[in-house]
C-alpha cells in the first residue's frame, strides 16, 4: 500500500504508515497499482486530474470527496444539477 499528499512523504505521519504503507509521492501513489482511493476537498480534483493521464482505464478510483459550497465555494454547474 501507498500513500501520498500533495506535501510530500515527509509530511505523512509516521502513525499513518505503521501499518506498513510506504509515503510516496502523489505521483507514485497513483501509478501501479489496482486501487486509488482519492479523499481531498472537492476543489482539488482538477488540480491532481493530470496525475490520472498514464493510469490504466481499468484502475478503480474511489472518490470520497464530497461538495460543501461553504468550504469549496460555488460551482454553478454541480448547484444547477
Amino acid at each position: 500500500m501507498k500513500i501520498g499528499n500533495s506535501r510530500g512523504p515527509h509530511t505523512i505521519d509516521a502513525d499513518i504508515i505503521s501499518n506498513g504503507a510506504r509515503a510516496v509521492t502523489a505521483a507514485e501513489a497513483v501509478s501501479k497499482v489496482d486501487v486509488v482511493i482519492l479523499s481531498m476537498p472537492f476543489v482539488a480534483i482538477t488540480a491532481v486530474a493530470p496525475l490520472f493521464s498514464h493510469v490504466p482505464a481499468d484502475t478503480v478510483v474511489i472518490d470520497t470527496a464530497n461538495y460543501f459550497p461553504r468550504r469549496d465555494g460555488p460551482i454553478p454547474e454541480l448547484d444547477a444539477g
